[in-house]
This record gives C-alpha cells, sequence and structure tokens, in this order.
C-alpha cells in the first residue's frame, strides 16, 4: 500500500489500494486561558467520510490470510457485502484523477462452479459518488477536488470458478467487470478481467476469499471475498476515431456477516 502525508490545516494520513485512502485526523491541542487543553479537529468533508469508511472495510477484508483452501465448498452459496472503488487517471500531464466510491454487493453460487453455463459470481458496485481533482486532493477528500454524483454500476460475471491449473489454491478466482459510469455528462465505459492466476513474478492477484470461520459455523465459512485490479482496468470515452481510453483500478471488498 503506499502511504503519503497530507496537510489540510491538520495532518492527515493516507493508506489505501488504487486511491481507496484511510484518512486519520491528528488533532492539534492548545491551552486556553484556563490552562485546559482545547482540541482543534476540522470536520471530514463528504467525501472523506466516505474515503474513511471504504479504507476501514478494505483494511479489514485485505488484513485476513487467504481462506483456508478445505473451506471453500462445492454448494451452496454466499453473500458478501462492502465498499469498492474504480480510479481512473485523466491525465497524467494535469495530474488529474476521477475517483468513484460506492457499495459493494456480490453474491457467489458456489454450486454452479462445475456448470460452465451457469453464473458463480454476480452482483457488483453501485450507489457511486465520484471525485475529480489532482491524485493528492482526491486521496484526501479535499474540498479543492470536485465531487460529482454517478449513474451506473459496475457488474460482476464469471461462470466456473473452479477452473486453476493448480486445484489446491480453491481460494482464488477469476472474475469479469464491466459498466457504464456517468458523471458529469460524460460516459466512462469501463472494463476489466482478472483471471485470479499466479504473474510473472509469481505472486498472485488480489482475487480471492478471505479468512476462515471456525469449522462450528453453519453454512459457507469464508469470512470475506477481494477483486482487486491495479493493471487491467480501462474507460473508454467516445466512440470510435475519436474514442478516449483512460487507464485505472478497481477494487472490491465484501463481508459474508
Amino acid at each position: 500500500m503506499d502511504w503519503m502525508t497530507m496537510m489540510l490545516n491538520k495532518t492527515v494520513k493516507t493508506v489505501g489500494f488504487g486511491g481507496i485512502a484511510l484518512l486519520a485526523l491528528t488533532a492539534c491541542s492548545s491551552s486556553n486561558d484556563s490552562g485546559s487543553d482545547v482540541t482543534d479537529v476540522t470536520p471530514m468533508s463528504a467525501f472523506q467520510t466516505l474515503g474513511v469508511n471504504s479504507a476501514t472495510i478494505q483494511n479489514r477484508v485485505s488484513g485476513l490470510p487467504g481462506s483456508a483452501f478445505d473451506a471453500v465448498p462445492a454448494s451452496g452459496s454466499a453473500n458478501f457485502t462492502g465498499t469498492g472503488v474504480v480510479t481512473m487517471v485523466l491525465s497524467e500531464t494535469d495530474d488529474l484523477n476521477f475517483r468513484a466510491i460506492g457499495d459493494a454487493d456480490v453474491t457467489v453460487n458456489f454450486g454452479n462452479g462445475t456448470d460452465a453455463n451457469s453464473e458463480s459470481i454476480s452482483g457488483g458496485l453501485s450507489n457511486l459518488t465520484a471525485a475529480v481533482g489532482t491524485e493528492a486532493q482526491v486521496n484526501a477528500g479535499s474540498d479543492d477536488s470536485t465531487m460529482l454524483d454517478v449513474e451506473g454500476e459496475i457488474a460482476l460475471s464469471r461462470l466456473n470458478i473452479y477452473t486453476r491449473a493448480d486445484d489446491s489454491l480453491s481460494n482464488r478466482f477469476g472474475v469479469s467487470y464491466g459498466g457504464t459510469l456517468t458523471a458529469d455528462g460524460t460516459d466512462y465505459v469501463v472494463a476489466g478481467r482478472q483471471e485470479g492466476g499466479e504473474d510473472v513474478t509469481g505472486g498472485f492477484d488480489g482475487n480471492r476469499f478471505n479468512g476462515t470461520f471456525v469449522r462450528g459455523t453453519e453454512g459457507v465459512r469464508l469470512r470475506s471475498i477481494q477483486i482487486e485490479d491495479q493493471s487491467d482496468t480501462f474507460a473508454t470515452v467516445g466512440e470510435g476515431d475519436t474514442a478516449v481510453t483512460y487507464e485505472g483500478s478497481i477494487g472490491i471488498y465484501g463481508e459474508n456477516r
């Protein structure tokens, strides 16, 4: 994760994936005439609040280890709810970024995993709000960034999730995603696919089930779902010769409650 420190009339520490920023406000203390400490805290903006809530869920999900392999079932279903972020770099030259935060709702039908024609993963990301500004501004939820209402959603799709060459890693999966996000009159057509496999360095991407409930727990024992794509997310604006494509990232984090 990237760490950075920013000053917004207070100290703000941020940490997050692809721009999901966890903002910890550090209060400034001073003494009044009576000698008691007075704490001066600048209220958070609406987008800062979204960022804090989103990052809290993200850190909780990604902080769990991968689910035990034998905890991933071959039947039944589970619903994971939480948060997600879509980030696009609109201009590297002008340091202009688009970041949308929304609600994640993902359903996994494990019993469909061996049926090539049945959906195993569905749901996605909806109810989004965006900020546009420099990377520092959208990380901090600064009032200098522009907040935008977003119409549309990102949908997830996966038929057979049990297609890995190494069957022992059954807590990993691939997923496709896509959708059109409309903000300030502009349509951003977002698309990508994460295979859930090994990369060239021998590591793994972020698609996985995390955590395992105790064995006595009834039903699906997986605690959370994590979907991250930091390199293959693209958003296209316009069509034909006038189309412009922006690079970006996506992160979806849901908990099985």
